[in-house]
């Protein structure tokens, strides 16, 4: 078996894994919340050994949940603080992982496994829900090597696995290290840097990230305009950025320029003039009628780009002043866009 198909039949378990202890979780959080363990049948004896059973009976179906806040609402990076994953300081333990993992994985399935609404989620749910920001790492190598050009080095500044890489065990599932392993957070040697930084995600890694969770397999690969052919610029159509491109776009299209690659995750069509947020339909159809984007239109880009991983937020008029020059369409790639909503869900904080 080769590396590849390798790397395909352990994310085709891992997501049957994670999916199914999401349905165990849920099952367990409804049954202890409806109470359906308790006995109902009164057990024999004292009005005090009544007492007792019943509360044995209730304890039997009590859910230990983490004591650490591991999601809260969406918001936007600067109401967050950096991950450090240091001695002693916000370590998670492999439950709490496992968890966030799980979390992670019902709601890829729920907006759309192996859709654009999916892909859009794990990136909502990294760049939004989970509450530290992700460090920029300045990658040491990728999986797909280019030959003699990169090293061959799993985890550091890229994580193409499912789930999140937060807990001690998951170095265990780092094919091969460079200068770590070291979870999200842990200072380690960057090669391009010469110095310790602390590890995370550079730009094509966190798309690549949000791909694979959702899916699909892009292959752990670049952002793009480079001299190899495998980067993420050849799974889009690329487009110049203008009004007209603009509004043709959705959640889930990438943006450009030399060198770097953002994911779309929020278009608010009426936040600019204070109108409400378009959260958007989901029954998987997403109206695009207009030929050029209003100024109304406010952009919400999620990049990882140093010194860490947030969200951008663009009126019309800036995205066209900005680093970017263009647009990924994601429409043939995606093939669906599965529970697609243009807003998350709560309106963002800043």
């Amino acid at each position: 078996m080769n590396l590849t198909q390798r790397k395909k039949y352990e994310y085709l378990v891992d997501v049957l894994t994670r999916m199914l202890f999401a349905m165990l979780l849920l099952l367990t959080f409804f049954t202890a919340w409806q109470g359906l363990d308790v006995p109902e049948t009164v057990p024999e004896g004292s009005a005090a050994e009544d007492d007792a059973a019943a509360e044995e009976a209730s304890a039997a179906v009590t859910f230990d949940v983490p004591a650490t806040r591991l999601l809260g609402e969406y918001r936007l990076s600067d109401e967050k603080v950096l991950l450090t994953n240091d001695l002693d300081t916000h370590i998670y333990s492999t439950e709490e992982n496992d968890v966030l993992d799980a979390v992670l994985a019902w709601q890829v399935s729920c907006t759309g496994y192996r859709t654009r609404a999916g892909a859009v989620q794990a990136a909502r749910f990294l760049a939004l829900e989970f509450p530290y920001r992700i460090p920029y790492f300045y990658e040491n190598g990728r999986l797909d090597n280019h030959g003699s050009y990169r090293e061959y080095c799993d985890g550091e500044g890229r994580y193409y696995h499912t789930g999140l890489y937060l807990s001690k065990d998951r170095k265990d599932d780092v094919l091969e290290s460079e200068h770590g392993p070291a979870v999200w957070g842990e200072y380690m040697y960057s090669y391009p840097a010469g110095s310790q930084l602390r590890n995370g995600l550079d730009c094509s890694g966190f798309i690549c990230w949000a791909l694979y969770n959702a899916g699909y397999d892009p292959g752990d690969v670049g952002s793009g305009y480079s001299v190899f052919d495998d980067d993420l610029s050849d799974i889009c159509v690329l487009t110049p950025l203008s009004r007209a491109s603009l509004a043709e776009a959705l959640p889930g299209d990438l943006v450009f320029y030399n060198g770097h690659v953002g994911m779309i995750i929020g278009i608010d069509t009426g936040a600019a003039d204070g109108g409400a947020d378009d959260t958007g339909d989901t029954t998987g159809t997403v109206a695009t009628e207009k030929t050029t984007a209003s100024d109304d239109t406010v952009y919400y880009i999620a990049e990882a780009y140093d010194p860490d991983l947030h969200v951008l937020t663009y009126t019309t008029k800036d995205f066209l002043r900005s680093r970017f020059t263009h647009i990924g369409y994601m429409g043939d790639y995606y093939g669906s866009d599965g529970l697609l909503t243009m807003m998350w869900p709560d309106e963002p904080t800043n």
